[in-house]
């Protein structure tokens, strides 16, 4: 019987079998440190948060871009979080949506932690259709669609919603996973696309 963590997650047996070998294997992960505190940096901070889903599971990771005041930037990860999809079977399209509202609360989050709400946000997606359903208002759809439109919109009203190819979508690697090994040397993942170094978009 699967049972409900404090942290809202459904864990089943098959899933804490699966973990039970990630303690020993984070030594090799050593060669990253921890990523800067914003407030050891003086500069400009814009959040890009990025958000994707697959059949198994939907993810978002957030990055920190920081501009200093020589021109001098830096992109560094901040956080991500990754949820099981149900065992009750959901269409891509919607769980691409779930994965756009659980960016909304993690960007939320993060804004509440580190006061960055009058910082630009730009938030993206390769899902066409989860996008097009967010710039929507609630009310033109029906009850699934609606009620995470109106979190989404609701938590992060001025957030700009982008489209991203699914090439350059960091969270795709959380969404359909990574083994620890490629995960070491996976630049998308740590450093999200090279594209967001010169706010060129892709």
């Amino acid at each position: 019987m699967a049972a409900k963590d404090r942290l809202g997650y459904v864990s089943s047996r098959r899933q804490r079998e699966a973990m039970d070998g990630v303690p020993g294997r984070t030594a090799e992960l050593g060669g990253y440190s921890r990523a800067p505190l914003v407030g050891e940096r003086q500069g400009r901070l814009q959040p890009h948060g990025f958000a994707d889903a697959s059949e198994r599971a939907y993810a978002t990771v957030v990055y920190l871009r920081t501009e200093s005041s020589s021109g001098e930037v830096e992109v560094r990860l901040a956080a991500a979080k990754t949820k099981v999809a149900p065992l009750k079977q959901v269409t891509l399209p919607r769980l691409e949506l779930c994965a756009a509202a659980l960016l909304a609360r993690l960007v939320a989050h993060i804004h509440s932690i580190l006061g960055t709400r009058k910082a630009s946000l730009h938030l993206w997606s390769d899902s066409t259709v989860a996008l097009g359903w967010i710039r929507a208002h609630p009310a033109s759809w029906k009850t699934y669609v609606a009620n995470r439109l109106s979190e989404i919109q609701t938590s992060l009203p001025d957030a700009c919603w982008h489209h991203v190819p699914g090439r350059d979508n960091p969270a795709d690697c959380a969404s359909r996973g990574l083994a620890f090994t490629d995960l070491v040397n996976h630049p998308l993942w740590w450093h999200a696309p090279s594209w967001l170094q010169s706010e060129s978009g892709p």
